[in-house]
């Protein structure tokens, strides 16, 4: 059994079970399922009807689809205010609009909701409709209870209530219930959920009953009354069962295993039920409840402790309700265990955890723990210093809970003294009206009779009729599905095929003018016919135009289908928003608007897809460009929290209107005082798209004439890995890493540090600030390669380029030039300037790793050629001018002094004149091999020049190539070729 008594872990199930209830909010019935066939059959209804018909069939469409199916809602309710408008129809245009409320409040997209029911109340109160207003107060109160401001809520859902045109008040009762037991004020809690408990009954919406009856439990266990709770309880599991929702089975089951009075066999059927659901359901937040709980009984059906373990490293990190459970399991194994060190790390991160929540009761839990741990390792004072405390809350949670229940007593006294009163009287009245209602009834009842009588045979004859009319129809909407769904078939893979063919002739066109571009001749055409380079220039951009706009219909068509998915890589996600930022600067620049980045200035490590996050900050900053006028400004603000990351991107531009806020995510929606910019209304569409498809959500704000402002929420994945931050001379590991070293330059420190998140688990980095910085430490640290941007202070990246191709010291190593700059002249300047590589941002992260490894495995060819090679003078395959100018000055000092026996890295270096040590880098860098090695290696490949060509014996060849020891040389001599000298000999000669 558990080491607490269960109930004071039950309040984190109730809040969770609270929550789970705002499925409900909204005063229309909830439909578990769509039923299918009333949705074809209304759909194939459409065809043909009439305007006003049609607006009808999407109303009845409407209420099959909400609320489960929120996509295929909410495109029905743009049809329906759509054609309410057309037809001038103000209270379905409300109607419509109140649905679009719902939606929203499902989506949790709570600001849109005020801007909607505001709008609708400006228009109901005018008009006089009152059914409208009392949905929009309904809208209103489920946003503010979603937020957590409970007086709001409670205020507007009074408004609604007390409406005239409120029908079903039984939702709005339990609404009401649920903000007073948030608010501890029970016996006007109990009192709303008994009414809306009756009725829900009254109206069979069994799904409200469940919820209210799950509420109620909550609300007894609250006051420790847990037979009523499970009763309760049961009954909410019962009715989640009827009606197939196996979510809402799970939280019951919850809460009935964690009721401290319910009989163990009944908890363990309750923990082992809930486990098996949670698996099907994959559930993982609920699976580590009743993973914990069957873990503290040490049940079979889980492995323990390791599930617990592998639960907590899930949800360490973002630490919520089922985090309770988690780290109570933990403490309850370690005891168990006798682990009695471990069981208090693991309490008091509890305890602080429960100090940070506010959380009396999880305090209280994680003492008591503490308390159980200092009593059984006889640790007397800090058992002293924890239960003053501990005794203290718990009298002041038990003169609560004491306060609450008697509270609920005397209100259920009171209401039954009236109930008494009230059917006394009831009776009296009854008796002095029986006597009239039974003459009343018995002439009403000989009256009926006749009329039966008299039509029974007309029922008969049309009930065959209706029957035989329904089978036929039934037969013919049958047909007419299969044909529907072929040509929805028929025309989504007609979409994709033809999107897809587009690809091919503008692959075409953009290789040719690419081909055209690269060509030498080209240079003199600019120069000699400005126009027609233009007009190539244009061809070029509206090609890339088309190719993205095909692009972005091909991802629509692929999330239709459900085929397009989330590609995660680990990095820096501030840089790498930093660096697509980049790519804006000339746009930016030619429009003279200012562009700001605030905020979140620390890496961000975490996983994303970086082409989806490259389609969101490119469609929304060109979008933000576009409609801001010459001369004003954009700011892009970036902030972090432990779970989300936040990208608010603000304009002061032309503004969207407040009627079409709502619409501007719709696929091919343009807004109308914008139909004349470029656009196809499919970019903020896909834009949404791709931010659910990674869990996180968009929304906009915007006031005519004013700006807009857009704010993009993502989850953070927290990566295993942990990002190490370099400053500007930073180097990771130079001395002891024998991985590739690369070099960094790059003034934008944002930048820079997404590059280096790139890189740094496969490469050894460095990192300049600015393109001098950048020589310098290239000469000092010679490093395997060099990445380099552009535009920098100091100088610039054709500079550092030039500076380091034409040094002997540094001339071998390869450059990738990085940059924003995509004309061909630029690309034709950096090649001049002997950059190896060219990649222009934003840029795809595994293209440059591989471009990187290309240009490195590049390399260890050329070196690994140059140790094969048995030639005297050679220098290493693809060497440039600098290289072998450098190789032959060094083969001529060995030559000239071979046997000096002063030779070798200092007298070498020396006479070339730089450091022994730049000496060893250059050469390990060109031949994979140090100084001395390459010395005795050339000495060697002297020696067997002369053995093969002259007849001087060993010992006269060892001393003519600077050998002073016979036995070295040979023994040199063997290594490296696999054979003596006198073997070779005899060789030649034989």
């Amino acid at each position: 059994m558990s080491l607490l008594p269960r109930i004071v872990r039950l309040h984190i199930v109730f809040c969770f079970s609270i929550f789970h209830c705002f499925s409900s909010l909204d005063i229309r019935a909830q439909t578990n399922e769509v039923d299918i066939p009333q949705a074809d059959s209304l759909t194939h209804l459409l065809a043909g009807a009439s305007e006003a018909r049609e607006l009808e069939l999407y109303r009845e469409l409407f209420e099959v689809y909400f609320p489960n199916h929120l996509q295929q809602a909410y495109t029905i309710d743009k049809n329906i205010i759509a054609l309410s408008r057309k037809l001038q129809i103000d209270s379905t245009y409300l109607e419509g609009l109140n649905n679009l409320g719902a939606i929203y409040n499902h989506r949790g997209q709570f600001d849109s909701v005020l801007i909607v029911s505001q709008h609708i109340l400006d228009i109901a109160k005018s008009k006089g409709d009152q059914k409208s207003v009392a949905n929009a107060y309904c809208n209103i109160a489920s946003a503010h209870e979603r937020t957590g401001s409970l007086d709001s809520a409670l205020y507007y859902n009074n408004l609604a209530y007390n409406s005239e045109g409120l029908k079903r008040k039984y939702s709005l009762d339990n609404n009401i219930g649920r903000i007073y037991f948030r608010q501890n004020k029970y016996p006007l809690a109990v009192d709303h959920f008994k009414r809306s408990i009756a009725g829900a009954t009254e109206a069979g919406d069994l799904n409200t009953e469940a919820i209210v009856s799950n509420n109620i439990g909550n609300l007894f266990a609250g006051i420790q009354n847990y037979s009523l709770a499970e009763h309760y309880y049961s009954r909410s599991l019962a009715l989640k069962n009827e009606l197939g929702d196996q979510k809402g089975q799970l939280y019951a089951l919850v809460n009935l295993a964690n009721l401290p009075d319910v009989d163990s066999l009944n908890r363990m059927q309750y923990l082992e039920s809930g486990f098996e659901l949670a698996k099907l359901e994959q559930d993982e937040r609920i699976l580590a409840i009743f993973t914990s709980l069957l873990c503290e009984e040490n049940h079979p059906l889980t492995n323990c402790p390791s599930d617990v373990l592998t639960a907590y490293d899930k949800f360490k990190d973002q630490p919520s309700f089922e985090f309770t459970f988690i780290i109570h399991a933990m403490i309850t194994n370690f005891l168990r265990d006798s682990a009695y060190e471990a069981a208090e790390v693991k309490a008091n991160e509890y305890l602080q955890f429960s100090t940070q929540q506010q959380s009396l009761e999880d305090q209280q839990s994680a003492r008591n723990m503490l308390l159980r741990i200092y009593e059984q390792t006889g640790n007397a004072e800090k058992y002293m210093t924890v239960s003053r405390v501990y005794y203290a809350v718990k009298d002041s949670i038990s003169q609560s809970v004491n306060l609450n229940a008697f509270a609920y007593m005397q209100s259920e006294i009171d209401n039954e003294k009236n109930e008494r009163i009230n059917s006394l009287n009831a009776s009296l009245e009854a008796q002095k009206k029986s006597r009239n209602r039974i003459i009343i009834l018995s002439l009403a009842i000989a009256v009926l009779l006749a009329a039966l009588l008299f039509n029974r045979s007309r029922l008969v004859r049309f009930q065959r009729q209706t029957i035989t009319k329904e089978k036929e129809a039934g037969r013919y909407l049958e047909t007419m599905n299969v044909v529907l769904k072929e040509q929805q078939e028929f025309k989504k893979r007609f979409y994709s095929n033809v999107t897809h063919e587009f690809k091919t002739p503008l692959t075409v066109i953009k290789g040719s003018i690419q081909q055209i571009q690269n060509e030498k001749r080209f240079l003199e055409v600019r120069q000699s016919d400005p126009d027609l380079a233009k007009r190539l220039d244009s061809i070029e951009r509206n090609s890339n135009n088309l190719m993205e706009l095909v692009s972005r219909f091909l991802e629509l068509s692929k999330l239709d289908e459900h085929a397009l998915k989330v590609d995660l890589v680990e990095g820096d996600l501030t840089g790498y928003i930093y660096y697509l930022t980049e790519s804006f600067e000339s746009l930016l620049k030619d429009k003279q608007i200012a562009f700001e980045i605030q905020g979140q200035t620390l890496p961000i490590d975490t996983s994303f897809d970086p082409e989806k996050i490259r389609h969101i900050v490119s469609n929304l900053l060109s979008n933000a460009i576009k409609h801001t006028p010459i001369g004003r400004r954009i700011e892009l603000k970036l902030s972090a929290t432990e779970a989300h990351y936040q990208m608010v991107l603000s304009d002061n531009g032309e503004g969207i209107p407040n009627d079409e806020l709502p619409f501007i995510f719709d696929r091919y929606y343009r807004v109308k005082n914008q139909e004349s910019t470029e656009g196809t209304g499919i970019g903020l569409a896909l834009t949404k798209e791709l931010v659910e498809l990674m869990g996180g959500s968009i929304q906009a704000h915007s006031t005519l004439g004013e700006g807009s402002t857009f704010t993009v929420s993502l989850p953070i994945q927290k990566s295993s890995n942990t990002l190490v931050e370099s400053n500007a001379h930073a180097t990771s590991g130079l001395e002891d890493d024998k991985r590739p070293l690369i070099l960094v330059v790059e003034d934008n420190q944002e930048v820079s540090k997404f590059i280096v998140s790139c890189i740094e688990y496969d490469y050894r980095f460095a990192v300049a600030s600015n393109g001098e910085e950048g020589v310098i430490m290239a000469l000092e640290l010679l490093p395997d390669l060099i990445i380099t941007d552009i535009s920098m202070p100091l100088k610039d990246g054709f500079q550092v380029c030039e500076e380091i191709k034409e040094n002997e010291l540094s001339s071998h190593i390869p450059i990738i030039m990085l940059t924003a700059k995509a004309s061909y002249e630029a690309k034709l300047q950096g090649l001049e300037k002997g950059a190896d590589d060219y990649l222009e941002k934003p840029f795809d992260v595994r293209e440059m790793l591989l471009r990187i490894q290309n240009l490195i495995d590049i390399r260890e060819s050329i070196r690994a050629h140059f140790q094969t090679s048995d030639t005297l003078h050679i220098a290493p395959r693809g060497s440039g001018l600098i290289d072998r100018t450098f190789f032959t000055k060094v083969y001529q000092i060995i030559d000239d002094n071979i046997q000096n026996s002063q030779l070798g890295v200092d007298f070498l270096a020396r006479e070339i004149g730089i450091s022994a040590a730049h000496l060893n880098r250059k050469l390990k860098a060109l031949t994979n091999l140090s100084t001395t090695k390459f010395i005795l290696n050339h000495k060697l490949k002297h020696a067997k020049n002369i053995l093969l060509n002259s007849d001087a014996n060993v010992s006269e060849v060892a001393d003519q190539s600077g050998f002073n020891s016979v036995a070295y040389f040979v023994k040199c001599f063997r290594e490296f070729y696999g054979q003596t000298p006198g073997s070779l000999i005899k060789d030649q000669e034989s």
